[in-house]
């Protein structure tokens, strides 16, 4: 019999929160509410005291011995307050609280991907070593990368001071991966295969690229396996989530019969208003605009268009989370390209996304032998989703029905455009943002025949292969001279 989870799929803003709040108000405060950041469990005990709901925030951004301390405590104590905790705490804290009810807000990704790339040749080794217990799987091309002393000797005491893995954050978290009983750790085979053979020491200098590594977790829905009670998902889109798209054959996944949305079912009534415009027709990749455009030139000359176009006005912005400048414009308000749960922005009416989150080709290989799921559903949940939950935290959420102003949102590409609008349910083919870094762009022209030196001719090949010969006998011939002369 498979698991049920409940989940709670309502737009961006239409209340599914506050719904969420008196329904636990009626469970006399067994509850936990897991959320993706400390700040917003504070912000959620102060709104369930307003409806005289008891909560208790227990902090921290990654596990440690104080929060687990303090919500056993408060778990065997049986207290009947609200417990809110950061969803990084919740697989190591279910056990605690087995009786307890579970509700998840904002849903989590089941996927966690690490890069392991090395150029030095001792850690090179080091690390093929920890990931060599590699097995096949009922995946075609995937290998599971399974346990090992080393692996769990890192997992257990990598932490620690005297541990010069402590520097190695990366490995340490692989490492936890492999050791934990609620994840299975792929790669693809022939990557695998490629790093492995790199170890051989001729093999350095020619494939030198094939140091990297990259290693999936899978998260099991076993992780909400000790729950007395059915755990509830909550987010928008449930169904385009990767959560729902990996474990929607292991579970039986039911909606929720009280949390809904409490404003509105839909963005019927800011529709007519959203003009999503995007920056170009055709797809932009992260490889694009770094490698050939240069994304701070871009991210500058969508700045200078956009304030060309719509002067100061106050706007939401993300990029890239790796960039290392700043968003030119004063009046922009930068934020996660992925901001869940925020709701303090609704005085924005216009946004701008120009993180480049478009799966790779290896994610998109990854995810349809392990999932099934075609590199479409890929691009929707990990790109198009993403930017859905930053463009919802702008004016769009506000509930008011009679404000008629003009929501902009500024995307990559028309391809992203189109499908957004197909979520608010508004007019598509809105004008291109003209953007002079892309406009501007001129392929390097590519060498032809012309452009390169004639081929010799067979005469003129025999009198170079002549001369040679030629100036290797005089050579030879002037090194004896001088070795007699030397006698």
């Amino acid at each position: 019999m498979k698991q049920t989870i409940y989940y709670a799929d309502c737009p961006a803003g239409s209340g599914k929160t506050h719904s969420l709040h008196r329904h636990i108000k009626k469970l006399d405060g067994h509850a936990t509410i897991a959320t993706q950041t400390n700040a917003l469990s504070h912000q959620q005990s102060l709104d369930l005291a307003k409806i005289g709901v008891d909560a208790r925030v227990i902090s921290g951004e990654t596990v440690s011995d104080y929060c687990t301390k303090q919500y056993v405590r408060h778990c065997t104590d049986e207290r009947d307050s609200v417990a809110l905790i950061n969803q990084n705490l919740i697989k190591q804290l279910l056990e605690a609280a087995a009786y307890r009810h579970l509700f998840v807000d904002e849903i989590f990704s089941p996927v966690e991907k690490i890069e392991l790339q090395e150029e030095i040749s001792a850690s090179w080794a080091f690390v093929s070593n920890l990931v060599s217990n590699a097995v096949e799987t009922e995946f075609e091309g995937i290998l599971e990368i399974l346990s090992t002393d080393d692996t769990k000797e890192i997992a257990e005491f990598g932490a620690s001071r005297k541990s010069s893995l402590k520097a190695l954050p990366h490995v340490r978290e692989f490492c936890k991966w492999v050791e934990d009983d609620h994840r299975r750790v792929f790669v693809i085979g022939r990557s695998h295969k490629n790093f492995q053979s790199n170890i051989q020491p001729k093999s350095v200098a020619k494939k030198r690229a094939n140091r990297k590594l990259t290693l999936y977790a899978f998260l099991q829905p076993t992780v909400f396996g000790p729950l007395e009670h059915a755990p509830t998902l909550m987010g928008a889109n449930f169904s385009q989530s990767k959560l729902y798209l990996y474990w929607n054959g292991m579970v039986d996944f039911v909606p929720h019969p009280e949390i809904k949305g409490i404003q509105y079912d839909d963005f019927a009534h800011k529709a007519s208003q959203i003009i999503a415009r995007p920056c170009s027709e055709t797809p932009l990749s992260g490889r694009y605009l770094h490698e050939k455009i240069g994304y701070k030139n871009f991210c500058d000359s969508v700045a200078e268009s956009f304030s060309a176009e719509y002067g100061s006005v106050p706007h939401l912005v993300a990029l890239n989370a790796d960039q290392s400048f700043d968003w030119k414009l004063e009046n922009g308000k930068q934020l996660s390209a992925n901001p869940m749960g925020l709701n303090g922005f609704m005085d924005r009416y216009h946004a701008i996304h120009l993180a480049t989150l478009y799966p790779s080709q290896e994610d998109c290989e990854m995810w349809e032998a392990v999932a099934n799921v075609s590199k479409e559903q890929l691009i929707i949940a990990q790109a198009y989703e993403m930017m859905y939950q930053f463009l919802t935290r702008s004016a769009v959420r506000d509930g008011d029905l009679e404000c008629k102003k003009s929501l902009v949102f500024i995307v990559l590409d028309r391809q992203a455009a189109d499908y957004l609008c197909d979520v608010f349910g508004a007019e598509k083919g809105a004008e291109v943002l003209p953007v002079p870094a892309l406009t501007n762009y001129t392929k390097p022209t590519r060498k032809v025949r012309s452009d390169k030196k004639p081929p010799l001719s067979i005469d003129e090949i025999r009198a170079k292969a002549a001369a040679k010969k030629r100036d290797q006998r005089a050579a030879a011939k002037m090194a004896k001279t001088q070795i007699a002369a030397s006698a």
